[in-house]
């Protein structure tokens, strides 16, 4: 009886919890200072960006944290992604063609080892992240077009049908890639050809998005893009120069878009807009994002570092109204004359600053700015206390605190001011901020 050759596969896991990373930011102390609220002085790493806006994004996104405690996120090895060769299951190391047998075993052992070894390949669970619906290899966006777009390279590659005067008047960078070829006489029923090599499957639903709305296809108010395929719709916009032409389009999906984003789809609305150099809406959304985001915006977060600090301004900024506000409200507990009053007014001025409502320094650090104006409304100011008689017998008239927290939505909110995206992208230089296309106090800095 012959003898049958085991294969065996040593997998070595690699050492994550031994390397060490060098630390790729530092905190430095505060220097931006107001009524007990300070702005964290950002330092920038040193380290080379790639340029293109949305690989900023996931760049900075990896960074660490320098301003926030170290954490372990769950799921994750300390959050280094394990490499795609470790084996999910013992028999990831088992009968791989290719590699030498360096144990023998009997025919009953190999037949056991096999079926366990079916049983365990039947039994594994494919991982989500990895099933991608591919679209189909042809889509029709015009079924009358001349040209195929084709995206990515081989078997794997998307084509668009689109009309190519259409797509060029629409693109300058198609419309230049395709000039020669409109000179090229066809045969009926053959198709201009133009190649995006390095564009892949993963971009087909964001140019499919683009070809419709330039060819008229889309319904403006049916189709609303995610915040994520905004982003992807950006980035091709802003690389193959479609920001004018879809630009009613785009101003309409920022705006139904924001209508329901929560935080982290705020950040990419906010990537999106700049991209799509809708600068309303970039202002929209950012106010948005300033209002609702939770304590200060620092590194992580899917912002590059530059918007976090103009971000970070205008948080501090509306925190030190809100502060100003209840400062001014609790002082007049002071003018009450001495007495009960007086010792009831102290007691109440007490409360307000064991909850954190004043000075909002460790409020400010645990909740958004909305969040705090929800909690100063929600005070209940002991009234009947406050408008009672003194030993005197003489009637104060009441201090309406409560009457002015509630106020203090309309006097933050005001101007509904978020950040001008014509002066985010010259860095607030004298010079060009003067040609800003959204009318803004200049006075108060990178503020719409």
């Amino acid at each position: 009886m012959g003898r049958r050759v085991l294969k065996t596969r040593v997998v070595t896991t690699p050492s994550f919890f031994n390397e060490t990373a060098d630390d790729p930011a530092t905190a430095q102390p505060a220097d931006l200072r107001g009524d007990d609220i300070s702005v964290p002085c950002l330092s920038l790493p040193v380290r080379t960006e790639p340029k293109d806006l949305y690989s900023r994004v996931k760049y900075w996104d990896d960074m660490a944290d320098p301003l926030a405690e170290p954490s372990t996120p769950s799921g994750d090895f300390h959050g280094v992604t394990p490499p795609n060769n470790l084996p999910r299951s013992p028999f990831d190391a088992i009968e791989e063609p290719g590699l030498a047998r360096s144990t023998t075993a009997s025919e009953d052992a190999l037949a056991a080892l096999d079926t366990a070894q079916t049983t365990g390949l039947q039994n594994r669970v494919p991982d989500a992240a990895t099933e991608v619906d591919c679209p189909p290899e042809e889509i029709e966006v015009d079924p009358n077009g001349d040209t195929l777009l084709t995206l990515g390279q081989g078997g794997s590659a998307v084509k668009l049908r689109v009309q190519s005067h259409i797509v060029g008047a629409a693109s300058a960078v198609l419309a230049e890639k395709s000039r020669f070829r409109s000179w090229l006489k066809l045969k009926a029923g053959q198709l201009h050809h133009l190649e995006l090599a390095d564009e892949g499957p993963c971009t087909a639903p964001a140019m499919k998005t683009i070809c419709e709305a330039i060819h008229f296809r889309s319904n403006m108010d049916d189709t609303v893009p995610g915040a994520r395929e905004l982003v992807e719709i950006g980035t091709l916009s802003e690389r193959y120069e479609f920001t004018n032409a879809l630009r009613p389009w785009s101003i309409n999906w920022l705006r139904q878009a924001r209508k329901r984003a929560s935080i982290p789809d705020l950040k990419e609305l906010l990537i999106a807009a700049q991209m799509l150099d809708a600068y309303t809406e970039y202002s929209r959304i950012s106010f948005d994002l300033i209002r609702l985001h939770i304590g200060p915006f620092k590194y992580g977060e899917g912002l590059a570092p530059d918007f976090l600090v103009y971000l970070e301004l205008r948080r501090a900024s509306m925190v030190s109204e809100v502060n100003e506000i209840v400062q001014s409200a609790t002082g007049a507990l002071s003018t009450l004359s001495i007495g009960i009053r007086s010792e009831i007014g102290l007691a109440w001025a007490r409360h307000v600053c064991d909850r954190g409502l004043w000075p909002l320094g460790r409020m400010s650090r645990e909740s958004s700015v909305e969040g705090i104006l929800k909690e100063l409304e929600g005070f209940e100011e002991p009234r009947h206390l406050l408008q009672g008689k003194d030993p005197c017998g003489c009637r104060q008239a009441g201090l309406n605190l409560q009457g002015k927290f509630v106020g203090a939505r309309s006097v933050v909110y005001a101007s509904r001011a978020g950040l001008c995206l014509d002066c985010v992208v010259t860095g607030g230089r004298s010079r060009e901020r003067a040609a800003c296309r959204l009318q803004h106090d200049k006075s108060r800095g990178l503020v719409g």
